[in-house]
């Protein structure tokens, strides 16, 4: 009898799906072998991580149990970005013309690529690290730099503990210890002379939501679509802590970690429309066929064609990082790209090769093919390709300097059909647990306030207390969730150096 997925991660051993000894790196022939074995099973397992030996650890297997909100969160996400939650994707899934920038001339040859080595790449500056602020914790008004601050992964005790000890209170002391242990969104409303403190009772208020409807706040749950979308389009942050001297004369210390905190809420609730990626899935636990396919398109998501060209014409020609969701269940977990390195693997034989001419097999030869109902009417051949996918990490916010940015690399096996001029027209994952959707700006894009234009021009630069007149765009702004552009790029452009990547 077949076990259920769910039990896989407890009983690989039974269920005799060639898995590498703990410890040990797992090849991706090992993995096409036991794919084969048992596809529907091996289509469940999340993707390898890849060590500092370039070998691939497996990671156990979706959790079943969490598919059943992924599309609700998956649509709220649509919205946030500016892309209209009730379109669906094209049928062939989705476009790479719809992610890369306007003009790209995409290329869609495997042998144009190889000759132009667009194989390993690296976004030329390196997207930072940040907190994803959990909503649990207030988001960016979590007083991370306060080690007396409640640790409780609910969003009440933390709520609770934080009206006992408002920050009117804190700041009316006059003691720049305490201040300065402030959080960031709390920093931020005292300099701009709010009283209110607008944008610290908005980010607690993400929270009340879910607590007062009952659907609750899940510890994953935050702002990693901001910091990842700033991270990605390299905005500057500054390298040490910096005094802005509030309305009423009190010199207030941002630390470098309170500049991203602001600029990570600005880009999750100012940004500008995103070009986005993906399925629409509506369906809460999408049907698989008998090897495990996914059969709905929508649910199906980024296919691995458009996955791959936008790799490569992104990130490889336009030189450009792009944010994708590594994760298939409801969680979303945003993260900005690193860089990329891709190899070959033969779809017959199984065996990795080292061009993709040795990986190509004609359809008509392709007697293994798991996926052959599902093939491009077009495709005259499949090559194999596992790529192994580097991204920057979330952190634990500090008041310590952080330049070196964390990363984990995945690796995310996969197929690619060609048509007869050998262009990349289609393709199947060899796992459910793949990039769900991948999302950017254009290339110049800034996330602001509405009415915020007039400040940029103001010569406060971060060279006195902030202007009084300042105080009615930041409230305004700050009801929407959103700091100040201007205030972010005068004191950055004030402190310098700013880090670069």
């Amino acid at each position: 009898m077949k076990l259920p997925i769910h039990s896989l991660a407890i009983a690989s051993a039974a269920a005799c799906l060639l898995l590498p000894r703990a410890g040990y790196g797992e090849s991706v022939t090992e993995y096409l072998r036991a794919f084969h074995d048992d596809p529907a099973a091996v289509m469940e397992r999340l993707p390898g991580v890849v060590d500092e030996n370039g070998d691939a650890q497996p990671q156990g297997y979706i959790d079943p149990t969490n598919e059943e909100a992924r599309s609700s969160y998956k649509n709220q996400l649509r919205a946030a970005l500016g892309v209209d939650p009730t379109s669906a994707a094209p049928l062939k899934n989705d476009l790479v013309q719809n992610l890369v920038d306007p003009g790209t001339s995409v290329v869609r040859n495997l042998s144009v690529m190889q000759e132009q080595s667009l194989l390993s790449l690296t976004s030329p500056k390196k997207p930072w690290a940040d907190s994803y602020w959990p909503t649990y914790r207030g988001q960016i008004a979590y007083r991370y730099a306060d080690k007396s601050v409640s640790q409780s992964k609910s969003w009440a005790v933390n709520y609770a503990a934080a009206q006992s000890n408002p920050a009117a209170g804190v700041v009316a002391t006059g003691n720049s210890s305490l201040i300065n242990m402030l959080s960031p969104a709390e920093k931020y409303d005292f300099v701009m002379g709010d009283s209110a403190f607008t944008l610290t009772n908005f980010a607690w208020t993400r929270g009340k939501i879910g607590n007062d409807d009952g659907s609750g706040i899940a510890t994953w749950m935050g702002i990693c679509h901001g910091w990842s979308a700033a991270a990605s389009m390299g905005v500057p942050f500054i390298g040490q802590p910096t005094t802005v001297v509030s309305q009423s004369g009190v010199p207030v210390t941002f630390y470098p970690q309170d500049i991203k905190a602001l600029e990570s809420m600005l880009w999750a609730n100012g940004a500008p429309s995103a070009r986005f990626v993906g399925g629409r899935c509506t369906l809460s636990h999408p049907p698989r066929n008998s090897n495990g396919r996914i059969l709905d398109p929508n649910c199906f998501d980024t296919n691995p064609a458009t996955w791959h060209l936008s790799v490569v014409n992104q990130l490889g020609r336009n030189h450009r990082s792009f944010v994708f969701d590594g994760t298939y269940t409801a969680e979303v977990w945003n993260f900005p790209l690193v860089s990329t390195k891709y190899r070959y693997f033969n779809p017959q034989t199984l065996e990795q090769t080292g061009t993709w001419s040795a990986a190509r097999v004609p359809l008509e030869n392709f007697t293994v093919d798991k996926f052959r109902e599902f093939r491009d009417k077009e495709t005259r051949s499949v090559v194999g390709i596992y790529m192994d996918v580097t991204y920057t990490i979330e952190i634990e916010p500090g008041t310590a300097r952080v330049f070196d940015a964390p990363t984990k690399t995945v690796r995310y096996i996969y197929d690619l059909e060609l048509d007869a001029s050998d262009n990349v027209i289609g393709g199947e994952w060899y796992s459910n647990a793949h990039p769900d959707f991948i999302w950017t700006f254009d290339q110049n894009a800034q996330a602001m306030a509405f009415d915020e234009n007039v400040l940029l021009a103001d010569p406060w630069a971060n060279n006195g207390p902030v202007p009084l007149a300042w105080t009615d765009f930041a409230r305004r702004a700050s009801a929407r969730g959103t700091p100040l552009f201007a205030f972010l790029k005068k004191v950055t452009d004030a402190a310098g150096p700013v880090y670069q990547p």
